[in-house]
């Protein structure tokens, strides 16, 4: 069995998350439209995560159309800033279901045995790969495999991202759990045939998890 988790906010603080800092920085109004411009709907920020244009392309689109009292450089702060932080007590389940290994059933009942592997799904930008990774090694060391979209050229909610990934693993949909915050992927991960958890705090995922029969 694999557990696909997304990486960005919930194992670390997510690009999403920099909308706090712009606002405390720079007003409501300017956090607002800055988070707007997060917004998995706008096509330009899909082609950003999908690797098909670059950060700064991106954000000299943004910022040709917004008077922001701020400019590049100052985004890629902002964005640094936020990635160092993880979001505590995810890594304490994993590392638990990693050490503890138990039989565990799959989504149609069918046995599943031993100690499942971890892999990361993430949404992120192609230019921040490397910096990530030397923020939280501890995060790729636990984690089996990682999966980005820059590098898969899909986004979590597009069709197929999901049935791409079991494609690659040589899974079927009931070998897997994926754990996000973000509904629009976990709605189409069970689309695709998996189990999803939403996530919210180390103690319901837990408990969600406990449902599936792991042991803690």
């Amino acid at each position: 069995m694999i557990i696909f988790t997304s990486l960005s906010d919930v194992l670390i603080k997510g690009v999403e998350e920099t909308e706090k800092l712009v606002r405390s920085c720079y007003g409501d109004r300017v956090g607002f439209e800055y988070s707007k411009r997060l917004d998995k709907t706008k096509t330009e920020f899909e082609q950003l995560l999908r690797g098909e244009i670059t950060e700064d392309a991106y954000w000299k689109i943004v910022l040709d159309h917004q008077n922001w009292p701020f400019g590049l450089r100052d985004i890629k702060k902002i964005l640094s800033a936020t990635l160092k932080e993880s979001i505590p007590g995810v890594m304490g389940v994993i590392q638990d279901i990693k050490s503890f290994p138990s039989r565990l059933p799959a989504c149609n009942a069918e046995q599943i045995y031993g100690s499942p592997e971890i892999c990361l799904i993430s949404n992120h930008i192609m230019e921040r790969m490397e910096e990530i990774k030397s923020y939280h090694p501890k995060v790729f060391k636990t984690c089996n495999k990682s999966f980005w979209s820059c590098e898969m050229s899909s986004i979590a909610s597009d069709d197929g991202f999901f049935k791409s990934i079991l494609k690659i693993n040589d899974l079927s949909p009931n070998e897997a759990i994926y754990i996000d915050v973000n509904p629009f992927n976990t709605t189409a991960a069970v689309l695709s045939g998996i189990t999803s958890i939403i996530y919210t705090t180390p103690s319901r995922l837990k408990k969600s998890l406990m449902e599936y029969s792991f042991s803690f």
